[in-house]
C-alpha cells in the first residue's frame, strides 16, 4: 500500500535537491520516504498473528528506537480496529479496574489494549505470539502515515 508524504517530508526532500544542486552544480534525487507496512483488509478466516502483524516477513509500522516496539499511525480508532481484528472470538479476561482490556486467545496467548492515558500517552496493544518479533505496537496521535507529524 502506499501512502501521502506529508508536507514535512516534501519540504525535506526539496531543501535535500536545492542543497545538493548548490553544493554539486546538480540537482539530486532526495531520499525516499519509505511506506509504513499496515495490516492487509479485511481480516480472513483461520489467520494467525504472524500473519497479521508480519506480513511477508515485514513487521507493520515503524520501529520504535531501542525498543521492541512498533508505531502505527490512525491514533486510538487505529488501535481499536486492530486490538478487535487480533482478538476476534477471543475471551473477555480484563482484571476489574483496569485501564484497557485483556483478551485471551483459544491458544492461551493473551493480547492487551491499553487505553490513552490522561498525559498524552498513546494506545497500545501488548502481545507476546508465536513469529511475532514485537510486543507492543504504540498508536501516537498526530503520526501520519509517512511516519512523521501532521
Amino acid at each position: 500500500m502506499k501512502y501521502a508524504v506529508s508536507r514535512r517530508a516534501m519540504f525535506a526532500g526539496a531543501a535535500f535537491t536545492l542543497l545538493g544542486a548548490v553544493v554539486t552544480g546538480r540537482a539530486q534525487t532526495p531520499p525516499k520516504v519509505a511506506a509504513i507496512t499496515l495490516p492487509p483488509q479485511p481480516p480472513m478466516a483461520g489467520e494467525t498473528l504472524a500473519q497479521v502483524l508480519v506480513p511477508d516477513n515485514k513487521p507493520v509500522g515503524r520501529p520504535k528506537p531501542d525498543q521492541d516496539v512498533r508505531l502505527l499511525p490512525g491514533g486510538e480508532s487505529a488501535a481499536t480496529k486492530l486490538f478487535d481484528r487480533l482478538t476476534a472470538g477471543a475471551k473477555d479476561v480484563t482484571p476489574k479496574n483496569f485501564a484497557g482490556v485483556v483478551r485471551r486467545l483459544r491458544d492461551g496467548t493473551t493480547i492487551t489494549y491499553r487505553f490513552p492515558d490522561a498525559h498524552g500517552g498513546a494506545p497500545a496493544i501488548l502481545l507476546k505470539a508465536a513469529g511475532v518479533p514485537f510486543h507492543r505496537i504504540e498508536f501516537p496521535p498526530g503520526m501520519s502515515a509517512d511516519g512523521g507529524g501532521d
